[in-house]
């Protein structure tokens, strides 16, 4: 024979209580449920894979990704988005003169957007170039616009930076502090070194201005 002990009158008003109170928390929970966390988004910024090699590349909305005239020369393989996907994509246009191409991706979907700022950064105005240089990917770097527009080799129009464009960051987004693309990276300055040129610090970019003339954008 099992044994129920008795309750005395205040241990039975504190089980009412009790039980009252589970029943409103479940009620509570039930009315606010769990979510998941979002699911990170992807960048502007991509990694333009080529067939030996990559450079970098910023999408500005529309399919449209601006990269570097010499990254996007011999065709491009696929580009990458911060999230490791990648997705095929062709290249609308290149200019030789500016160094500047124009790729169209096949799934805009999958990436970030940034604005074009059609326009020459200011001298001393801080920027971030961001990208994908040698073995590493989607880094930044901060530096500082030391020029006004120039021509210098290759590039008929182009701003030099107080930062090192090592290969593969080619033709990755200068951003101003807005998030705003300002430039796109093209080149750094080299000095002769014994057998082979050095780089330097000095880096070059196509500014705003020059890119929004070649697409026609004001």
């Amino acid at each position: 024979m099992s044994f129920v002990p008795r309750l005395n009158a205040f241990q039975r008003v504190f089980m009412c209580i009790f039980a009252a109170i589970a029943a409103v928390s479940i009620g509570v929970a039930s009315e606010f449920p769990h979510h998941a966390p979002p699911k990170p988004r992807p960048s502007s910024v991509v990694k333009v894979i080529l067939a030996n090699g990559h450079g970098s590349g910023v999408s500005i909305g529309g399919g449209y990704v601006l990269t570097a005239g010499h990254v996007a020369v011999d065709g491009v393989v696929s580009l990458k988005n911060s999230l490791g996907v990648e997705q095929p994509a062709e290249v609308l246009w290149y200019n030789r003169d500016y160094d500047v191409s124009v790729i169209m991706a096949s799934k805009p979907e999958i990436l970030g957007n940034s604005p074009l700022s059609c326009r020459i950064p200011n001298v001393g105005e801080e920027v971030i170039a961001t990208g994908s240089p040698l073995n590493t990917e989607f880094t930044s770097y901060w530096g500082h616009v030391n020029s006004g527009m120039f021509k210098s080799g290759m590039w008929k129009e182009i701003i030099s930076l107080d930062m090192t464009i090592v290969p593969g960051i080619s033709g990755g987004p200068l951003f101003d502090k807005h998030g705003n693309v300002v430039g796109i990276a093209v080149g750094v300055a080299t000095f002769p070194f014994g057998q082979s040129p050095s780089l330097t610090g000095i880096g070059f970019a196509v500014p705003g201005a020059t890119i929004c003339k070649l697409l026609a954008r004001s």
